[in-house]
Parts: structure tokens; sequence; C-alpha cells
């Protein structure tokens, strides 16, 4: 099974803060106080999911790395090329048209508030609408 985006980022957030969209691309959540918990939670949260959005496609856990002005540079030596590394993030994709911002923000909150019980307080949730195909 394989996800492909189609450019439709529907909400991100960070705990109750909505950021503004921008060019990322997804690395591990390992080292983060999500990546260390997110075996645990995984299920509950795709509980608390499924239940706002059914017919969700995917959910997983990773890093939002937002491209510095030169796009997206490999950095051998540590330098940045002026981009900036996200705490760890929920990933959530469903398909196109399936739900919207306001339904989105209400399913993260939930979300929040599971992970605060798991003390992760720095988490993001992103949602973005894919197709899923079969390979």
């Amino acid at each position: 099974m394989s996800t492909h985006s189609i450019d439709g980022l529907i909400y991100r957030s960070n705990n109750g803060t909505v950021t503004v969209p921008s060019s990322s691309a997804a690395v591990p959540a390992d080292g983060t106080p999500l990546g260390q918990i997110w075996e645990s939670v995984l299920d509950p949260i795709r509980l608390i999911v499924k239940s706002g959005v059914p017919d969700y496609s995917s959910i997983g856990a990773g890093r939002l790395y937002t491209h510095g002005p030169d796009g997206l540079a490999p950095n051998p030596d540590g330098q940045t090329d002026g981009g900036s590394l996200s705490p760890g993030a929920v990933l959530v994709t469903v398909p196109p048209g399936s739900t919207d911002a306001d339904t989105a923000r209400e399913v993260s909150e939930e979300i929040f508030a599971l992970l605060d019980q798991h003390g992760v307080d720095d988490a993001m949730v992103e949602w973005s609408e894919a197709v899923v195909t079969m390979l």
C-alpha cells in the first residue's frame, strides 16, 4: 500500500496554535517525546481519528522539516539550509473531500488531550488529503 499526497494540507496545529502552511518534508519522530510514547498512544489515536473521520487513510508519527529559502538541501556537515525541524507530529491523512479544517481541529484537540495525559506537550498534529493505492 502506498500513500500519495495531493498537496492537500487541511490543518496543522501545535497544541492549540494553528501554524501557517509551508513546504515541508516528514522525517522520523525518533528522539522526541512523541516518538518515545508512540507505540502506547497509536491505538487510542486511531480510535479518536476514526470517531471523527471514519474513512481516514493513514496515521503516523514524524517531524516536519520546513524548507529554508533555498528549498530542501542536503546538510552532511550539520549546517541548516535556513529551515527548521518541528517537534514530534501526528500525521493524519484522509481521502480527498472527507473532512474539513473544523473537524480536523476538533479531533486534534482530543489527540492533544491524550498526549498531555502521557506528558507530551510539544507535539503537532497535521492533517492532509492523500490517495491510497495498492502497489
